[in-house]
């Protein structure tokens, strides 16, 4: 018998949703720019920034969370703060800053 190519079905995935919570995110942003600031910083850096020992799966975990409520951007191997951190972390009103959070949580 020849070998017929078979195709593969395509796996259903589960949305995906961030490992830490809003208010944990917004508080590893604020600690990433308290010790390196805005960016660009490498991922090992930002999980030492933490205070993790490096990068593993719970810095992992926290720094992808960042990523997913539009606090960090990544670009290539480097992370930066994005507009939305600055709206929340560096508010000049409450409203701005609540305004921020409802995008974040958004996102």
């Amino acid at each position: 018998m020849a070998d017929t190519p078979t195709l593969k079905k395509p796996k259903n995935r589960s949305t995906a949703y961030p490992g830490v919570t809003l208010e944990e995110a917004i508080d590893a942003a604020k600690t990433l720019r308290n010790n390196l600031g805005a960016g660009p910083y490498s991922r090992e850096s930002a999980a030492i920034a933490l205070g993790y020992g490096g990068i593993n799966g719970a810095s992992g975990t926290k720094i992808a969370a960042c990523t997913h409520f539009g606090l960090l951007i990544r670009e290539s191997n480097v992370y930066r703060q994005s507009e939305l951190a600055d709206q929340i972390l560096v508010a000049t009103s409450d409203d701005e800053r609540q305004a921020g959070i409802r995008v974040a949580f958004t996102k």
